[in-house]
C-alpha cells in the first residue's frame, strides 16, 4: 500500500509538473508543426524556424543583435519610467481629489479616445521624427493605462475604511500610507502591467515609424528591405519573447507587493 501510494504521488507530482508547464507545451508543438509544414511546402515566402536561429547567430556575431536590442530596451525604461510616473501623480490626485477629477476628467476621458499612433503626425510636427518623439510617443502608450487605474484604484476605496480613518483621527499622509495606498495598490500594479505591455508596442511602432535607428524595429525593417523573411521572424520572435519576460517580471513583482492577499498566498 506503501508503495503504491509513493507512485501515485510521484505521478501527481510529475502531471503537476507538466500541466504548469503546458503553455510551453504548447509553443513547442506549434513550432514543430510549422517547421514540418514549411518544409513540405515549395512556397519561398515560408521558411523554417531553424533558419531563425542561423540569422541570429547572423546578427550576434555582426553586433548588430544586441545592439539594437539594447537600443529598444533603454528606450522603452526611459519612455515606460516618465509616463509611469505622471500616470500614477495625476492618477492619484484624480482619486483622491474630487475638484480634480471634477475639472481635469471630461478632458483626459476625451483625450483617451485618440488612438496612440493617431498622434504619431503631431508629435511629428512638434518633436520631429528623433529620438524625442519615439520617447514621448513611448510615453504616452504608458501614460493612460498607468493613470486609469490609479484614478480606480484610489476612487474604489471603501467609504467605511476613510470613515475609520476619520474617527482614528489619521492625518492626510496617514491616511495616504496606511489605507488609501493600500487600497489601491492592487489597481495601480494592473495599470503599471498593462502600461509596459503598451510601452513595448510603442517602441517598435516609433521604431518602424520615424526616424531609422538602432532597435528592434531597425531589424523588421532590414529584412523587409532585403526580403528576408528570418529576420523578420528573428525581430517578432524578440519582441514577443522580450513582451512575455516583462509581463512575466511585473507579475512576480505584484505577487510578492500582494503577498498579503488571499489569491496571493
Amino acid at each position: 500500500m506503501a508503495s503504491r501510494f509513493s507512485i501515485l504521488s510521484k505521478f501527481h507530482a510529475v502531471a503537476r509538473q507538466l500541466a504548469q508547464q503546458r503553455g510551453l507545451l504548447v509553443i513547442l508543438a506549434l513550432l514543430l508543426a510549422w517547421e514540418a509544414a514549411v518544409r513540405l511546402s515549395d512556397n519561398p515566402a515560408l521558411v523554417p524556424f531553424s533558419r531563425v536561429f542561423a540569422a541570429a547567430a547572423d546578427a550576434y556575431r555582426e553586433g548588430d543583435l544586441v545592439n539594437n536590442y539594447l537600443a529598444s530596451l533603454a528606450r522603452v525604461a526611459v519612455g515606460f519610467a516618465a509616463g509611469a510616473a505622471a500616470g500614477l501623480v495625476l492618477g492619484a490626485l484624480l482619486g483622491v481629489f474630487r475638484i480634480v477629477d471634477l475639472v481635469l476628467g471630461p478632458l483626459l476621458t476625451a483625450l483617451r479616445q485618440i488612438p496612440i499612433f493617431g498622434l504619431v503626425p503631431l508629435l511629428g510636427l512638434w518633436f520631429g521624427i528623433g529620438e524625442q518623439a519615439k520617447i514621448v510617443l513611448i510615453a504616452l502608450a504608458a501614460f493612460y493605462p498607468v493613470l486609469l487605474n490609479t484614478h480606480e484604484g484610489f476612487r474604489g476605496v471603501p467609504r467605511n475604511y476613510r470613515e475609520v480613518a476619520t474617527i482614528l483621527m489619521f492625518s492626510r499622509p496617514q491616511l495616504l500610507r496606511r489605507v488609501l495606498v493600500p487600497c489601491a495598490l492592487p489597481s495601480i500594479l494592473t495599470g503599471l502591467k498593462h502600461g509596459l505591455s503598451f510601452a513595448w508596442i510603442a517602441v517598435v511602432a516609433a521604431e518602424l515609424f520615424m526616424a531609422a535607428a538602432p532597435g528592434l524595429g531597425n531589424i523588421l525593417q532590414a529584412g523587409r528591405e532585403q526580403f528576408r523573411i528570418d529576420t523578420v521572424l528573428l525581430g517578432i520572435v524578440l519582441i514577443g519573447g522580450t513582451g512575455a519576460l516583462m509581463n512575466y517580471g511585473v507579475t512576480l513583482l505584484e505577487q510578492r507587493a500582494l503577498r498579503w492577499r488571499p489569491a496571493f498566498v
